[in-house]
């Protein structure tokens, strides 16, 4: 499951941002933005970088100057991940707009292909111009821009049902469809120095009675003679983890829907004699939030199979793989087996668990019922 957003500055009255496919959450892109504003040092080194950037708009051709450059960093990008699985950005899939669909082959290949990071692009010199991208693309869920003319950086997130109207990007053409808004905003002269961009390190930081998760998203275990069907993330959020199939609710979509598409997405099966095991709600440090139906499943029809976002893997119910897993399973994988309705909190940095709190039973569903605001 990836992701699709823009990254980039606001400097004298103009946005330079540029598209970027892989890992826009904020645990990923959004990280790696927030770390590049602490790493400048300053208001004056960002408007600097920010000014020198020379913005190529969509209907002209790069010169062969630039392409050379993006090519050689293309190619160092390459060489620092020798041995890693090559992953293939992005093609007629990810719902690109006619403009952009028309830069693929000489842009995204020497520019966008390899994920390039703020610092990469201040190196070069120069980005594509995408800046309307959030208004004529179907499918762009984060996006980052360094406003160095209000000394905030905006982070916007779509698919919601409807906007709060707040930033500039909230009255664009398409934003009432997708539902564009902001999700907050941060002082660069805060962040610049500061040792780390947690909200919450405590889970009575968390205010769960009015909590609202920026992603909905499922799970799927199938139990079946002992074992339960898992998977190794081979992409995307939580790569190279052991957890269940699942991912994002699309909109429209009910969690039953979701979870039944994912797993035939991940592991070319359909499960059968499904029933919703519990839920799950994660606070990440980095304004993630997170909220999952859990599913199991009796069995299922086809075969388990390897696929680009997924290797399949079965594992006995009294052997699981905790150490290679996400910190919170441990609490709730057990409940499932035994068939106990579960609800889990969790807190989050990165891979790290700082607090977490889980009820069963009837006091479990009805913090399902009542405890997330939708």
């Amino acid at each position: 499951m990836g992701t699709s957003g823009l990254q980039g500055f606001r400097v004298g009255g103009e946005d330079k941002v540029s598209y970027h496919h892989h890992d826009c959450y904020p645990s990923g892109l959004g990280k790696a933005v927030l770390k590049y504003v602490r790493d400048c040092g300053s208001m004056e080194v960002l408007r600097e970088r920010a000014q020198a950037i020379r913005v190529v708009k969509r209907h002209k051709r790069v010169s062969r100057k630039h392409l050379t450059a993006a090519k050689a960093l293309l190619a160092e990008q390459r060489e620092a991940r020798e041995g890693e699985r090559e992953t293939d950005y992005p093609s007629e899939e990810v719902c690109l707009p006619g403009p952009i669909q028309r830069w693929l082959h000489f842009t995204y290949e020497s520019i966008v292909r390899p994920n390039i990071s703020l610092e990469s692009l201040t190196t070069l010199g120069f980005l594509v111009d995408h800046s309307s991208f959030l208004a004529d693309c179907l499918y762009n869920q984060w996006t980052y821009i360094i406003n160095v003319d209000d000394g905030v950086l905006e982070v916007y997130h779509g698919e919601h049902d409807g906007t709060n109207g707040r930033g500039r990007y909230a009255s664009l053409l398409g934003a009432e469809m997708m539902g564009w808004q902001v999700c907050g905003s941060l002082s660069p002269s805060i962040a610049v120095g500061t040792s780390s961009a947690m909200t919450y390190s405590q889970m009575s930081d968390v205010d769960w009675a009015h909590w609202v998760p920026n992603m909905p998203g499922t799970l799927m275990v199938v139990v079946k003679g002992g074992r339960a069907l898992m998977i190794v993330k081979k992409r995307g959020f939580g790569v190279g983890k052991v957890t269940a199939p699942g991912g994002k609710t699309e909109k429209g979509e009910t969690p039953l829907q979701c979870v039944m598409r994912e797993t035939e997405e991940e592991l070319v099966i359909v499960p059968q004699g499904v029933e919703e095991a519990g839920q799950v709600s994660f606070q990440f440090t980095d304004g993630l939030a997170i909220h999952c139906h859990v599913y199991s499943a009796s069995g299922y029809t086809g075969t388990p199979t390897e696929t680009d976002e997924a290797l399949p893997l079965w594992v006995d119910v009294d052997r699981v793989p905790y150490d290679r897993m996400w910190a919170d399973d441990e609490s709730w994988l057990p409940l499932l087996f035994e068939g106990t309705y579960f609800h889990g909190r969790y807190l989050f940095e990165g891979d790290t668990m700082l607090g977490m709190d889980i009820v069963t039973g009837d006091q479990a569903r009805q913090r399902g019922t009542d405890g997330v605001r939708r």
